[in-house]
């Protein structure tokens, strides 16, 4: 696979193909009606493609990235991040990965932390590191040196 791999970057990328397929987002309007209140809301839905992914080195960081790019989203266009939906075409996990993710299983899980966007923060193109708020993230030791295929 890993031949196959090395061989394949020298392709043109109409050929070879990129690892993110296809990101699309679509809208969801719900209304409430009584006869005290009309409530309505509309929601911003994510569905992306994924051609390839190597699960132990990329899967979190794509997986938080794309919900992070929704509620960016959201937010500049006044909207709620609904569902987050990531196909993966070809999940993998290498051999050599293999003793690190059997580790990762037998560790204590956390709870979530909470991900937030400062508010203030209105135009897509402003938003900066610093505008990204994690509170109560907890972690275990992290796992250096993971092998990538290139």
């Amino acid at each position: 696979r890993d031949h196959l791999r090395k061989h394949s970057m020298g392709l043109p990328q109409r050929i070879a193909g990129q690892c993110h397929v296809r990101n699309k987002l679509s809208f969801l309007q719900v209304d409430f009606d009584s006869v005290v209140l009309l409530v309505s809301f509309i929601e911003i839905l994510q569905h992306g493609i994924q051609r390839s992914q190597d699960i132990l080195a990329a899967n979190n960081w794509n997986v938080c990235q794309y919900a992070i790019l929704l509620m960016m989203v959201a937010q500049c266009v006044d909207m709620i991040p609904g569902v987050m939906v990531h196909y993966i075409n070809d999940a993998h996990i290498y051999d050599r990965h293999v003793p690190m993710i059997k580790e990762l299983l037998t560790r204590e899980e956390y709870p979530a932390p909470h991900v937030s966007l400062n508010p203030d923060v209105k135009d897509f193109y402003a938003f900066t590191t610093d505008d990204l708020i994690v509170e109560n993230y907890q972690h275990g030791p992290q796992i250096k040196n993971i092998p990538i295929a290139v």
